[in-house]
């Protein structure tokens, strides 16, 4: 899709898995042009709440703010005329990380505490969920009791289609107009529309061909 003005957005991300953002240096006479967290005041940090009990709520912000927590999480946001443009002023942003220790297995995280990827949290444990079916009662009479761990691998959806968005203000209908390519429009009206503290009336997201996705374009 092309529209008049269209404008690219490319996002430097972190090459650190877990560390303090020591510095983010912008480019000389790049106001307007790069965007760090501080710069969106407005924009609340995504908030997934669930009302199973013991859920743990963590906050996801726009933009990484004081530290990062996985490789590719975004830093800081450049928009330019081109996507070449874009990418060159990602280049000229000075990222500083001081790297943390990092938990790169379930088992090492929900062991070691004394490294939390949420440092308000007590763990790394966001949902233990427990079934008592009184199953040692009921085992005793059992000729044959099995018993497995199971550790169930990561998943990662990967679609030939990619996810794409576009977005505009429709200054006639009062309204952000936003194209993308998702699974749940609806959800992503509701969640756009929540952490821009705007209206769900005054966001329209339209969901043209989707293509391959599996659940990974259900995400807001």
């Amino acid at each position: 899709m092309k529209l008049p003005g269209l404008r690219e957005v490319a996002f430097l991300r972190s090459w650190a898995a877990h560390g303090r953002i020591a510095r983010i240096g912008k480019p000389a006479r790049s106001e307007g042009s790069v965007f760090v967290r501080e710069d969106l005041a407005e924009v609340a940090d995504v908030v997934a709440g669930n009302t199973v009990p013991g859920y743990k709520p963590s906050k996801c912000p726009p933009l990484a703010h004081g530290k990062v927590r996985f490789v590719g999480e975004a830093v800081a946001m450049c928009v330019a005329s081109t996507r070449a443009l874009a990418e060159d002023l990602c280049a000229a942003i000075a990222l500083e990380i001081e790297e943390l220790p990092v938990l790169v297995n379930a088992h090492t995280a929900r062991s070691d505490a004394s490294v939390r990827i949420h440092d308000e949290w007590p763990d790394n444990s966001f949902l233990t969920l427990t079934c008592d079916s009184n199953f040692a009662h009921e085992s005793k009479g059992a000729p044959v009791v099995v018993t497995r761990e199971m550790s169930l691998a990561r998943q990662a959806m990967v679609p030939l289609e990619g996810k794409a968005v576009l977005a505009y203000w429709d200054a006639r209908n009062d309204q952000l107009m936003l194209y993308t390519s998702t699974q749940v429009p609806h959800i992503i009206r509701a969640g756009i529309a929540q952490f821009l503290g705007m209206a769900q009336g005054q966001v329209r997201v339209v969901s043209p061909d989707v293509g391959g996705g599996f659940g990974y374009k259900c995400v807001l």
